[in-house]
């Protein structure tokens, strides 16, 4: 199926690397082109997986919406017909009954209390038997940051001159390579 979406074989974007180091100018220059060519491709392949992608979400939507309009009907219609059922099970907070394919039950509206959204200086002033204070630490990272320094397996604070290599673990990135 991806070959159908390609218009030419990506294998002419591909050269196999070869063990010869001299590369001239020129070579490198059709590299550049080819290189930008096949980044070319990757993001018009992913532009149509999108666009496609996109089209297949409208399509399950609508597919979903239908499905869902068809359910809730049958809801609808299942509690009425508890709600009228003379043999229905009452309990204080659920109404049930019975079917062949399975129990039904229709939990009863109630009232949730909700934390009101006040700000902590209007929750004090409304609330003060439930206000606590608390202190809290925040790390600088930051700070900390623009004051290491790492040179020879060891890492410094530059304003202290500590050694905090045993505290401050590092990682090695590979060499990158950025074409533009």
């Amino acid at each position: 199926m991806i070959n159908e979406l390609l218009d030419f074989d990506l294998m002419d974007l591909y050269e196999e690397p070869t063990k010869d180091t001299t590369v001239s100018d020129i070579d490198i220059d059709r590299k550049i082109e080819r290189y930008k060519a096949r980044e070319a491709e990757k993001e018009r392949l992913s532009k149509l997986f999108d666009a496609k992608v996109q089209a297949l979400k409208v399509i399950l939507q609508d597919k979903v919406d239908k499905l869902d309009r068809a359910n809730n009907w049958d809801v609808m219609q299942i509690k009425e017909a508890v709600l009228l059922a003379k043999d229905k099970r009452e309990t204080k907070t659920l109404y049930a009954k019975d079917f062949l394919s399975g129990t039904v039950q229709l939990k009863k509206a109630t009232v949730k209390i909700v934390k009101p959204e006040l700000d902590i200086e209007a929750w004090a002033k409304a609330f003060p038997d439930y206000t606590e204070t608390v202190t809290i630490q925040k790390a600088k990272w930051a700070e900390l940051k623009a004051n290491l320094e790492y040179k020879d397996g060891i890492v410094t604070n530059t304003a202290t001159r500590e050694d905090l290599t045993a505290l401050i673990p590092t990682e090695f990135e590979e060499m990158k390579v950025v074409i533009k």
